[in-house]
């Protein structure tokens, strides 16, 4: 008798099983509604099977999941994937990358940005746990900072170039920043000098009276 055609499921899991291409994992749907999937990463020091496990809502997105690990493990990153940062990467692609293609200045202006508006935010996550709803958030972070559009936009190029390499690389497969929305408009900080001011009594008495003698003119 075939062992695995009468596998058991485990309490989570249900019979509805799809099998990917080798290599590529294994799909499940679990008995409270969630989607898992499994792929085989590795083996350890004694030669078991080391398999990382991801879960989501529905199977595409534990397809897709699985296929960034897939991505990973083909482009010999998944080691460097799972030990580093977002922010630590980001940070060595703008030396070794960023550093070369533009002028010193303007280099200290991006790891301003970096520092300032990027890593705090969002520097401990992982490159794959970034998505647009990360990134919005940044982006509305800067917003209700009142920073200048300028600065905004500046900032979301710079995630935007961080992911084009990392798609390069086979880390991501999407670029979060694609369908991040800004303002229409620039927000105008006014000044205190430059708010507008109601006009004294004495004001609107002068500018009534010379209202009246312009009708008496006319």
């Amino acid at each position: 008798m075939d062992s695995k055609r009468n596998k058991i499921p485990t309490k989570n899991e249900v019979k509805i099983k799809y099998r990917r291409s080798s290599g590529e994992g294994s799909i499940f749907l679990r008995k409270d509604g969630r989607w898992s999937g499994a792929i085989t990463i590795g083996h350890d020091e004694n030669g078991k099977i080391i398999k990382k496990t991801v879960y989501g809502r529905n199977q595409t997105e534990v397809a897709k999941k699985l296929s960034e690990i897939s991505g990973r493990l083909k482009s010999n990153s998944y080691e460097a994937m799972e030990t580093k940062t977002f922010g630590q990467l980001m940070f060595e692609w703008l030396l070794v990358f960023k550093k070369s293609s533009v002028t010193p200045r303007t280099f200290e202006g991006i790891i301003r940005n970096f520092k300032l508006h990027i890593e705090p935010i969002i520097g401990n996550m992982k490159v794959y746990q970034i998505d647009t709803f990360v990134v919005q958030q940044v982006i509305n972070k800067l917003i209700d900072a009142e920073y200048s559009l300028n600065v905004i936009k500046k900032n979301k190029h710079l995630i935007g170039q961080f992911f084009e390499y990392a798609i390069d690389n086979k880390w991501v497969q999407e670029n979060p920043t694609r369908k991040v929305v800004l303002k229409a408009r620039d927000r105008k900080i006014y000044s205190g000098q430059d708010r507008y001011k109601a006009l004294t009594p004495e004001a609107r008495k002068e500018f009534l009276t010379a209202l009246i003698k312009m009708k008496q003119i006319s």
